[in-house]
């Protein structure tokens, strides 16, 4: 059984902080991919990856700069809504407490990225790129409809 509206509350830590840590969650057909300290070539982003064919986060929904530049413990939480019979899907990510991004769309917008694209769906996935991250927790929970 899929969980249709959750939140994913991760407890995580750099070491030696470089590069990307991404986590994709489970939409359905599809997976959505937040990205955090990606693209070192390009000062750093994070953000959706892919949303409308877009490789690299960018726009109202992406974040210039490096967003954790420590090596403490963190804690990401990405709360998904689905509506009933349509694909709108709201995702919503904080990062300590501060809000990072407020989508609403089409799931059908977002794609898994490169290396993902076989996976299963339904799934979680947590991935990093030329570093180190220590994840200490990861808690799902269903949550109610609003």
């Amino acid at each position: 059984h899929r969980m249709k509206d959750y939140e994913i509350r991760i407890r995580l830590q750099a070491i030696a902080p470089k590069e990307v840590f991404t986590v994709s969650v489970p939409l359905g057909q599809t997976l959505a991919s937040y990205v955090i300290n990606g693209y070192a070539w390009a000062d750093y982003s994070s953000g959706l990856r892919v949303l409308d064919g877009q490789f690299k986060p960018e726009g109202e929904y992406a974040r210039t700069g490096k967003l954790i530049r420590d090596e403490e413990l963190h804690e990401l939480l990405l709360r998904v809504q689905r509506q009933d019979d349509s694909d709108q899907v709201q995702i919503s990510v904080d990062l300590d407490g501060e809000n990072l991004m407020d989508w609403t769309g089409e799931s059908s917008r977002l794609t898994p990225p490169e290396g993902f694209k076989d996976e299963d769906p339904g799934r979680l996935l947590i991935a990093c790129y030329k570093q180190a991250w220590r994840v200490e927790s990861i808690k799902v929970k269903a949550t109610p409809q609003p």
